[in-house]
């Protein structure tokens, strides 16, 4: 796995580092407790673990790969969160979700992964409320990299 983090002075550890930034991104987006929230993406289970434990929010976790899905609401199933926390399996994503049903949609490290991102944008601005946020975390080249060019940053 690869995860982000946001490392202050105080940061020397992945696991904090993590922690830290979904801090700040949950304060960004105005989570509350009453916040419907939507995570979009791959992972084991961290964020929504997360969101329970410092939010209470009612969450619902989606993405096409069974493996994962099972595996982050197994984590969830034995600290007994499975009351607010939904898990979907599904190919289209977003797609099937109502119009303003979220009041946040999340996408860490998994946005750069969907193949029409375009669809996926219009998706999150129907099922979000009229107040809705969307905060996404990722990584973006800002230029096409040649092989060489990758090669070459590794060898500094």
């Amino acid at each position: 796995y690869f995860y982000f983090g946001h490392f202050d002075s105080d940061t020397l550890q992945l696991s904090t580092a993590v922690k830290n930034m979904y801090r700040h991104l949950m304060n960004m987006a105005g989570i509350t407790a009453d916040t419907r929230v939507l995570n979009v993406g791959w992972g084991i289970g961290e964020l929504e673990l997360y969101l329970h434990e410092n939010y209470g929010c009612d969450i619902w976790r989606v993405y096409h790969d069974p493996l994962r899905i099972e595996t982050a609401q197994r984590r969830c199933r034995e600290k007994g969160y499975e009351q607010n926390i939904h898990f979907q399996t599904a190919d289209s994503l977003i797609g099937h979700f109502p119009d303003n049903h979220f009041d946040v949609v999340l996408a860490f490290e998994s946005s750069v992964f969907f193949n029409d991102k375009s669809s996926f944008m219009k998706d999150c601005w129907r099922i979000l409320s009229n107040s809705g946020r969307m905060v996404f975390a990722d990584t973006m080249l800002m230029k096409e990299l040649s092989l060489a060019d990758i090669f070459y940053s590794y060898q500094k």
